[in-house]
């Protein structure tokens, strides 16, 4: 436990699953469908739609972690 509380951040290694910040709607749509989820195909898409695309992804994350840094 003294470890835990001295540690300054948390990584994840997941070799199976792409990160989301890099997911395709196709893909993210794969994952939530055998994933377990319990939606209905409509609301599978739904879902996905509301997903930004990639690329606004990956932009909107280098902006949170440069106003996390000040």
């Amino acid at each position: 436990m003294a470890i835990e509380s001295e540690a300054s951040g948390v990584r994840m290694y997941q070799p199976l699953v792409i990160p989301g910040l890099f997911q395709t709607s196709e893909y993210a749509h794969a994952l939530l469908q055998f994933g377990g989820s319990g939606k209905t195909p409509t609301e599978l898409r739904e879902a996905v739609d509301a997903l930004p695309p990639a690329a606004s992804r990956a932009l909107m994350e280098t902006i949170r972690r440069q106003f996390d840094d000040e």
